[in-house]
């Protein structure tokens, strides 16, 4: 196979020449020249005006069109078998998607890719013939599209371009490339102004300028770290890196780079002119990044403003900061906090809402929360917080402290929330508001404040708070059938509890669980027992004014053994005694004498109790082990003890748990719960709930479930 073409090298160019000498393409740089076989050389070159082309030994460019038929064939859009033909210094296009069928004459002055838009993923083609100008989708079927006296191709990605025809303005879109305004209007100030639309946007060409970027990296090795500036000093700012966004396949050329903003921890898009998401002019702002929608934040000389994508200036350049406001369940709402220099305030940049200014505004800080706020701001004054709506509106006034929320805690609390504190007894309770109600469920307007306590299922009650006085409410948030108290002093643990065996008490008709309250009125003491069902009112007044009284929790016996309940301590006119678990009331009042037993080795651990000349038993938190029913109680045991009854000598054993046990007890037979009526319910099928258990907790609604807190 004989050559037609070859590479020649001479007074410093490159040219492609045929074998008797004519050239082919002149002055063409970054060429190469490789042999695909023994007699088939390729030569890739760029051309002068950086278009990409390759011909063959044959003469043949992409191995296809020979240069008898066309002074030269360029790639068109990058990376794509689209090819614009030069022939008699006109040009026309070859579309190979559509099997080289796809053919524009050579009969343009000008055929133009229009780089910007592979930002936004569409690829323009602009065309000229004599002074007409049409655009085309590069890789579609070609149309024959209306040509116009002019069309304005700026660099940005537009969605729509202004066109002129017979000194007449409007738009055509940019996906249709349809009229979608008709040019009608008798200039493009009227046009840009009926439309809110920037001129400088739509009408500012720049792809004529020759100021480029030149990203470099600068080391600074004393700090082990490095920076990104720009050599031709369009951008001003030291950026922490660079990436490419928009590359050109053949010449490397990168259309679009992603600069990296520290400050921020943002990578922002900016062009090779200097143009930040193909909009906004780095000569004119430091730094350009996009909020949401078609707002964006500006920074110069360390200020903030806010602007949208046609230049309108939405905030002056005069702010410390500007943070746009996110929320879990309002998405791209254009809502940010302004800082100035003595407070924040909130602001709507689509409807110009504008609150006060307050101390200060948080929307999500991982401090005191977990997760985004679902629809409501916290605000700050004088040092104290409440919520704002997103419209501004006060839902509740300031006057709380705010609760931190320790890392440990974040799988508790109830995402979304913010969370407000309130000390009870000098710790630290969290408590949230949603819809005007403590914790969605306590009336705000009723009470000043609330806390939650007790189980996540079932030993749940709310402490609630009025005018300095303290009230408790159940699981439904009804009060509980006691006074006003000056002080509520809660155990932290419960007595006979049952656990899980809620068909037990449902048949039984006792309380899943019962727990100790103590309340202070005008400096007098009173116990009371609170059972601890979802809907129960009762409070039982064990005994009442006391002089002293306290809980006695957690105490580890002579055997290394906890209490699991609290018992209490009082001192009532002088007289000191105990209640134990049961509410039974321990001293010299309800017993003739109490007396220690001494076990081997160890310190006293039970008590003999005497009453009407019989005797009984206590543990060391003061159960009733034995009643005061036995002649004689001897060698005493953690097990058992030998007990005299009626002149008769026996072993009668015992347990801490429930107490007596004797040979005459009998168990209570239990009927097996079912699980029928309510199978294929949450509630039952996976949470193992019984039919009894739905009908006592959920009052026979197994959705409720979704209820319990």
């Amino acid at each position: 196979m004989n050559s037609i073409v070859r590479l020649q090298y001479s007074n410093e160019e490159y040219s492609i020449i045929d074998n008797f000498g004519n050239i082919i393409v002149g002055d063409i740089h970054n060429v190469e020249e490789f042999n695909r076989s023994e007699n088939d050389t390729i030569i890739r070159f760029m051309t002068k005006d950086n278009e990409y082309s390759c011909i063959n030994s044959l003469g043949l460019y992409f191995d296809k069109y020979s240069y008898k038929e066309y002074d030269i064939v360029c790639e068109l859009i990058p990376l794509h078998p689209i090819y614009k033909v030069k022939k008699n210094k006109k040009y026309g296009i070859i579309n190979s998607y559509y099997n080289e069928t796809e053919i524009l004459s050579c009969v343009f002055d000008e055929i133009t890719f229009l780089p910007s838009n592979v930002f936004v993923n569409n690829d323009i083609v602009k065309l000229r013939k004599n002074d007409r100008y049409s655009l085309i989708h590069g890789t579609e079927k070609y149309n024959n599209n209306k040509d116009y006296d002019y069309i304005y191709t700026p660099i940005q990605p537009l969605e729509q371009f202004i066109v002129c025809q017979s000194g007449r303005y409007g738009f055509i879109d940019i996906y249709s490339l349809e009229e979608y305004v008709e040019p009608t209007y008798v200039s493009i100030e009227e046009l840009c102004k009926q439309y809110k639309y920037n001129i400088e946007k739509y009408t500012k060409d720049l792809y004529i300028t020759n100021a480029k970027l030149q990203l470099k990296q600068i080391a600074v090795p004393e700090q082990h770290c490095s920076y990104i500036i720009d050599a031709n000093k369009i951008v001003k700012n030291k950026w922490g890196g660079n990436g490419e966004l928009v590359k050109h396949g053949r010449t490397n050329e990168v259309y679009v780079h992603y600069l990296y903003y520290t400050a921020q921890r943002k990578q922002i898009p900016i062009n090779m002119y200097g143009y930040f998401y193909n909009l906004f002019d780095c000569r004119k702002y430091d730094v350009v990044t996009h909020a949401t929608r078609n707002f964006y934040l500006i920074i110069k000389n360390n200020k903030y403003g806010l602007i949208d994508d046609e230049f309108h200036t939405i905030l002056d350049v005069l702010y410390e900061n500007i943070s746009l406001v996110c929320f879990s369940q309002l998405e791209e709402m254009p809502l940010f906090v302004v800082t100035c220099q003595n407070g924040q305030f909130l602001y709507n940049a689509e409807t110009g809402m504008q609150t006060q200014l307050y101390d200060s505004l948080a929307w999500h800080d991982d401090i005191y929360i977990s997760g985004f706020y679902r629809d409501y701001l916290v605000y700050e004054e004088y040092g104290k917080f409440g919520l704002l709506s997103p419209e501004g509106n006060v839902i509740i006034e300031a006057k709380f402290d705010l609760y931190k929320i320790d890392f440990g805690e974040r799988d508790r609390i109830e995402r979304g929330h913010a969370y407000f504190q309130e000390i009870f007894h000098g710790r630290k309770y969290g408590f949230y508001i949603e819809n005007n109600k403590f914790y969605g469920k306590v009336p705000v307007d009723k009470y000043d404040s609330c806390i939650r306590i007790g189980g996540k299922f079932f030993n749940n009650y709310y402490i609630v708070k009025t005018k300095g006085k303290y009230r408790l409410l159940n699981h439904r948030c009804d009060e509980i059938a006691i006074p006003l108290l000056d002080e509520m002093f809660f155990a932290k643990k419960t007595m006979n509890s049952i656990s899980g065996a809620l068909s037990r008490c449902r048949r039984l008709g006792c309380p899943l669980s019962e727990t100790f309250l103590i309340g202070l009125i005008e400096n007098k003491y009173y116990l009371y027992s609170v059972t601890s069902l979802k809907n129960s009112q009762e409070a039982k007044l064990i005994i009442s004014d006391c002089d002293e009284m306290e809980f006695i929790e957690a105490e580890t016996s002579s055997y290394g053994l906890k209490n699991d309940y609290p018992y209490v301590r009082f001192k009532k006119n002088k007289i000191e005694g105990f209640v134990n678990e049961d509410g039974i009331v321990i001293s010299s009042e309800t017993f003739d004498e109490i007396k220690p037993v001494e076990v081997v080795r160890h310190r006293p651990f039970y008590y003999l109790t005497y009453k009407g000349g019989k005797m009984g038993l206590l543990n060391a938190k003061r159960k009733v082990l034995f009643p005061c029913i036995y002649d004689d109680i001897q060698q005493v045991t953690p097990w058992s003890a030998l007990v005299t009854e009626n002149g008769i000598e026996k072993e009668a054993k015992y347990n801490h748990t429930t107490g007596f046990q004797d040979d005459d007890s009998f168990d209570v037979l239990e009927e097996s719960p079912h699980y029928s009526r309510y199978a294929g319910s949450y509630a039952q099928d996976e949470m193992g709930y019984s039919d009894e258990d739905i009908d006592t907790i959920l009052d026979g609604d197994p959705d409720a479930y979704w209820n319990i807190d």
